[in-house]
């Protein structure tokens, strides 16, 4: 749990935000007072707010709730929060005496969080934190000891054309992320760290980044720790990827033994993620382990784990992962100590035009039972539930859905982001169904383009939002956009309809994909037409601004895939293309993380 000094500096902000925002909504300093219920951020919220005529109270649980409650004060007087960063807030003007709310607040899921990938700068990440508990979301997560590899990615403009890669290290890293830190701890967030990298990093092997160890790096007495896959100990693929002999008992008191010292290091950390290594089908295949399902070896190091941090006298919780291999949940191993542990479910593979969680455990299939290293990801709803199941009914424990919205090609493969935010609705408002407690989302920072409704819609169900999809959008798009949004709602859901259409997700060509881009291209255009980019709110007019840019890449892709279609020479277009997006990133960073964007589009072309 977070310490006491913690508390109070969440405390201070809360009283510092009421300040700024009241002078800007009503010119006044606030005349409300904040209370707090308990200095233990505890992973729960709530709070209390009763204010008439801007004078009154707000009442939080915990440090961090009162934060919330601050802001959803503001909500209630008509404010809205866009996006993350500068001119990310549309504020009203109010007479202080005009200034009524009461309203009680109880999210619908315990977790609500944002786990860090993609491209990142410091600004990227701090912009994404404070701004978290604006949309009331309660949690944040950097992934790995220090967030390199992500960071990494966009100081040294990894795939840029444009931009020359600078002059970076670890060691710069770990500043931003000491800065990361400084931001989740003023805003009282429950912190989230690590996730992979306590495989081979405890025996000194880095797994990710430029820096990543390699084959010939492996000291001749540590392969015997190494999975032995195909009769071969050493790194599958990569660092990341080799899991390790874990049937040796050296091994699991090697890594146990990593994290403790790594939690009597950072006392910070309110949810610590001990995963085993990335990919699938690669286990150990050796006597010690070949009998015994990775699952069952992973419940024996956990709750070894629990015996030595208790015996430390450290309280972090400790999450682990449903993922891969370890869908299969165990067979013999059980928890000694449920409440220590939180089950984190990643369904990766999974189809993101449509939602996993609306129909609960009802769907029937026939899933394959484990084989080791011949397994497959699960192909319908039902498989990848049924294995669910079987973890729920196992290890009884809290939970959270790790799911990747937006992280997978941006936005599932539809650009306007409308589809994704339905299936965000439908995902986020069911979790309860299928026994979650919540969701963090594994996904990229730089996700404005063309604006923030997914992320709004996400945050908006996990709260517990009861209304429609369509009134949660309205209200968006009405702050995002203004006097435009009908119009750039029109915009978007044509651009919807043709991306997840049967011509744009199958491997359709020739006459048939011909008619859908030309009809797609003039309705586009006729729409856009519409539309008068700019407006005196700065916050509206940023949205604007990227939404022409989102518009200029759309006309940009269709007359590529039309000349593509057409088996005409395209190649030149799309250099021109990329070397456009490249060459726009600098005024677009924050909204939008071109490496991946492009990666997206190549699929296309």
């Amino acid at each position: 749990m977070k310490k006491a000094n913690f508390a109070q500096k969440t405390l201070r902000y809360a009283k510092r935000e009421l300040e700024k925002y009241c002078l800007a909504v009503t010119g006044e300093k606030p005349q409300i007072e904040l209370c707090c219920e308990t200095t233990e951020n505890t992973f729960d919220d709530g709070y209390l707010i009763s204010v008439k005529k801007g004078i009154g109270t707000i009442t939080g649980k915990n440090p961090r709730s009162v934060l919330l409650g601050v802001y959803g004060y503001f909500y209630e007087l008509g404010c809205r929060f866009i996006r993350p960063g500068k001119d990310g807030d549309l504020l009203v003007k109010k007479n202080k005496k005009r200034c009524n709310v009461t309203k009680r607040f109880v999210p619908a899921y315990r977790h609500r969080g944002v786990c860090s990938e993609g491209a990142i700068s410091e600004e990227n990440v701090t912009d994404m934190i404070r701004w978290l508990p604006k949309i009331g979301m309660n949690s944040y997560f950097i992934q790995f000891r220090d967030g390199h590899l992500f960071f990494e990615k966009w100081y040294r403009h990894k795939g840029s054309s444009v931009l020359a890669p600078e002059e970076y290290s670890v060691t710069m890293s770990e500043k931003h992320y000491a800065a990361a830190v400084d931001a989740i701890e003023e805003c009282g967030l429950e912190f989230h760290a690590v996730g992979h990298g306590w495989t081979t990093e405890p025996f000194g092997y880095v797994t990710y980044g430029e820096t990543a160890a390699k084959e010939e790096d492996i000291l001749p007495e540590h392969r015997k720790f190494f999975a032995e896959v195909n009769g071969k100990r050493g790194f599958f693929s990569s660092p990341g990827d080799t899991q390790l002999c874990y049937g040796n008992p050296e091994v699991r008191e090697k890594i146990t033994d990593a994290v403790k010292e790594y939690l009597r290091a950072h006392p910070e950390v309110d949810a610590l993620h001990f995963w085993l290594a990335d990919g699938m089908n690669n286990h150990c295949e050796c006597a010690l382990c070949r009998d015994t399902l990775p699952s069952d070896f992973y419940v024996e190091m956990l709750n070894l784990l629990d015996e030595k941090l208790t015996k430390a006298g450290i309280d972090t919780k400790i999450v682990f992962l449903v993922y891969c291999d370890l869908l299969f949940a165990p067979r013999k191993e059980r928890f000694h100590n449920p409440d220590r542990f939180i089950l984190m479910y990643a369904p990766i593979g999974r189809n993101f035009f449509r939602p996993l969680y609306t129909k609960g455990f009802s769907e029937k299939c026939d899933p394959p039972e484990y084989v080791r290293n011949r397994n497959r990801h699960p192909k319908t709803n039902g498989e990848y539930l049924y294995y669910l199941k079987g973890w729920l009914d196992t290890v009884r424990c809290d939970s959270f859905a790790f799911d990747y919205h937006l992280m997978t090609f941006p936005y599932g493969g539809d650009l306007s982001g409308i589809r994704i935010a339905r299936t965000l609705y439908q995902d986020m408002g069911s979790l309860k169904k299928v026994g979650l407690n919540g969701n963090v989302s594994c996904q990229l920072q730089r996700i404005f383009l063309p604006s923030g409704l997914p992320m709004y819609v996400m945050a908006k169900r996990l709260c517990g939002e009861g209304r429609s999809f369509r009134k949660t959008e309205n209200e968006y798009f009405s702050a995002a956009f203004g006097r435009q949004s009908s119009a750039v709602k029109r915009l978007l859901h044509e651009t919807e309809k043709f991306f997840v259409s049967e011509e744009m997700t199958t491997c359709c060509t020739g006459k048939k994909r011909e008619k859908a881009i030309c009809l797609f291209a003039r309705k586009f255009s006729r729409t856009k037409e519409k539309i008068f980019f700019g407006d005196a709110d700065p916050a509206i007019g940023l949205g604007l601004d990227i939404l022409k840019f989102f518009t200029e890449i759309i006309e940009k892709l269709l007359k590529i895939l039309e000349l593509k279609n057409k088996g005409e020479e395209y190649l030149p277009e799309k250099e021109t293309f990329l070397k456009f997006l490249d060459e726009k990133e600098t005024t677009y960073q924050p909204y939008a993380d071109i490496l991946f964007l492009k990666e997206g589009v190549n699929a296309w072309i």
